[in-house]
């Protein structure tokens, strides 16, 4: 379900087209079009989307249309296998936290950066060039000595376009700019786990509670160096400072049966 709402804010906030939203997430075009659709048939916008839990969001978008009894929920294992390749949850992590996305270039592919294999052609003719002669001691020269050159080359008028870099920056690219989270982006590791009988579950070989209704249910862990936090259907259900203790426990008090 997480990327359900991962499709309708690069759509609806950030304005991807389907290909490029399809590439980022592994998932098809025709997903892509289908979850646009049922929040358009919802009503929805970003606005009313982005503080909806997910859970929630999956009741808004696939309960607010008339369906046979035939209609068919989506393929949750195939979205949890493409979660599973390498890199893909820890990036859509990432662009989650800093309210982006990621889309890559295909490998051998350079058709798909011409944009930036041309920059960096420019860079290295109007700056790097002008360089190669001189000598220097620290990084901090080298920085002084490209500031000036970066601010004529981003000045400098456009041949078919009117405007420079630097107007385009002024008039796009700033106004969208947003500030940083407070708290910076940590890296973490994910597993999909089962719930034990005793109502804990198993992450690097130590025992987290979580609530005793959610016995035999498959979760997902996200630890970072300092914390762990079990996920079930995208929404946190414990949170549990990580343990280098090994085959022990972390309770939580609440999470046992009454």
């Amino acid at each position: 379900m997480r990327q359900i709402k991962d499709v309708l804010r690069l759509k609806l906030e950030l304005r991807h087209s389907h290909q490029h939203i399809a590439s980022a997430l592994g998932i098809s075009k025709g997903v892509v079009a289908k979850y646009i659709k049922l929040a358009s048939d919802a009503g929805l916008y970003w606005p009313q989307i982005q503080p909806l839990s997910e859970t929630d969001l999956h009741h808004r978008l696939f309960g607010s249309v008339k369906r046979s009894s035939g209609f068919l929920a989506p393929d949750y294992a195939r979205i949890h296998q493409e979660l599973r390749r390498k890199g893909m949850t820890l990036m859509l992590d990432f662009a989650n936290h800093y309210g982006t996305t990621v889309l890559p270039a295909r490998p051998r592919r350079p058709q798909d950066k011409a944009k930036a294999e041309s920059a960096v052609q420019v860079v290295e003719r109007w700056i790097l060039m002008r360089l190669r002669h001189h000598k220097f001691d620290t990084v901090d020269e080298v920085n002084e000595a490209i500031v000036p050159l970066l601010e004529r080359l981003n000045a400098k008028a456009f041949q078919k376009l009117p405007g420079s870099r630097a107007s385009v920056f002024a008039e796009i690219d700033a106004p969208a700019l947003r500030p940083l989270p407070t708290q910076a982006w940590e890296m973490a590791t994910y597993k999909t786990v089962k719930v034990h009988i005793d109502s804990h579950v198993e992450f690097d070989e130590h025992y987290y509670s979580v609530p005793h209704a959610l016995i035999s249910q498959t979760l997902e862990v996200r630890a970072t160096q300092k914390a762990v936090e079990i996920l079930y259907r995208g929404e946190r259900v414990a949170t549990h400072a990580r343990s280098t203790h090994k085959r022990k426990y972390t309770k939580h008090l609440p999470h046992s049966p009454v």
